[in-house]
């Protein structure tokens, strides 16, 4: 679990960071993980690009399951994480020197009980290790949300809708993220257009890295949405890693790709088993003409390594396996000669039921 500290620096730079250090090992003795953006983004002496801090410590907040602000003294920054922290449902407490004059803004945002007000740092100290406790008991409490998978081969629609969701989701105040596999995270933004170019790696490390992609991505963001109650949807996830990596990796089973696949599933197993990862609440799984997709690919200046008409085939077949296997989770969407509203409508329908728990 992550904690991520936010609070000012240009004012009173060394106390600070010496107090912000002193609550991230409060952090660590109860067993999570601190982010301190100051320490995390840069050295705090060292200019860093805007929007790069910006976006880093945005990411952080939202991977956090609540969040600890300094608001002592005024700080645009701190304001800005804290209206983000509000928009977004982060659980978060605040925490000032006795005496300091909050802004009613500040005040105003949050329960009085989540105004923790200290003298010293030993203070500090037994009071925050109490409202940490009392904050992990609510977190633990809190409704599991919705984990929701969107698969299919190449250009079947699912990033659009993906995206359609996402809008059509918030209209009804429903808390909604859309994520991708592999993940868009540092370091991991890169690590589609690296595998998408000819092979500079064996296959079965492509694999390897792929799931440790996927073990960040959960522990970082899926798993801290989702104990906040979140619907978090997949543009792919763990079925696309079986599908693509059952056809990629046959060399190392005999050509058998179903020994493959069932290989795949006993290492997913193993991370499953110890709550490394977790199996989505409903995999929609989109099927089209693979000829139909391809013809889609022209109007893109690349063109990946997967992208051939007999892997494209192949990797539909294989899903269609996976789907037959895990039927329990699993619908799937016949797009073949649908139009994206049509398959759009169809998808929502299945969302809104899996929500309403039916």
């Amino acid at each position: 679990m992550q904690v991520y500290i936010g609070g000012p620096l240009r004012i009173k730079k060394f106390r600070n960071l010496k107090l912000y250090e002193s609550i991230a090992n409060i952090i660590y003795e109860m067993g999570f993980e601190p982010y301190i953006p100051h320490i995390e983004t840069a050295e705090p002496d060292k200019e860093v690009e805007e929007n790069r801090l910006y976006k880093n410590n945005i990411i952080a907040l939202h991977s956090s399951s609540f969040a600890i602000f300094d608001v002592t003294n005024p700080s645009h920054g701190v304001g800005m994480e804290i209206q983000h922290a509000l928009l977004n449902k982060i659980p978060f407490f605040c925490i000032a020197e006795k005496g300091a004059t909050i802004s009613k803004m500040i005040k105003g945002s949050i329960e009085p009980r989540k105004l923790i007000r200290y003298s010293n740092i030993e203070e500090l100290k037994i009071k925050l290790k109490r409202m940490i406790s009392q904050e992990i008991c609510l977190t633990n409490e809190l409704k599991s949300g919705k984990f929701i998978t969107i698969e299919g081969i190449d250009f079947t629609g699912k990033s659009t809708i993906c995206k359609r969701l996402e809008k059509e989701l918030r209209k009804t105040k429903q808390d909604v993220v859309i994520i991708s596999d592999p993940p868009l995270i540092h370091p991991w933004q890169d690590l589609k257009q690296f595998f998408e170019k000819q092979q500079e790696i064996s296959n079965l490390s492509e694999a390897i890295l792929l799931v440790s992609s996927r073990l960040d991505n959960y522990e970082r963001v899926i798993n801290p949405y989702l104990r906040r109650g979140a619907i978090v949807i997949s543009d792919r996830y763990i079925d696309s890693w079986f599908a693509y990596q059952s056809y990629r990796l046959r060399s190392y089973f005999h050509n058998n790709i179903e020994d493959t696949l069932d290989f795949l599933i006993c290492v997913n197993n193993f991370f499953l088993r110890y709550s490394f990862l977790s199996l989505p609440d409903l995999t929609i799984l989109i099927i089209d003409d693979p000829e139909e997709t391809l013809k889609r690919a022209k109007f893109r200046n690349r063109i990946s390594k997967y992208e051939k008409l007999e892997t494209q085939e192949i990797v539909q077949n294989i899903y269609l396996k996976i789907a037959k296997k895990f039927e329990s989770r699993f619908k799937v969407i016949d797009a073949k000669s649908k139009d994206i509203d049509t398959v759009f409508k169809e998808i929502y329908c299945l969302i809104e039921k899996c929500i309403e728990g039916e």
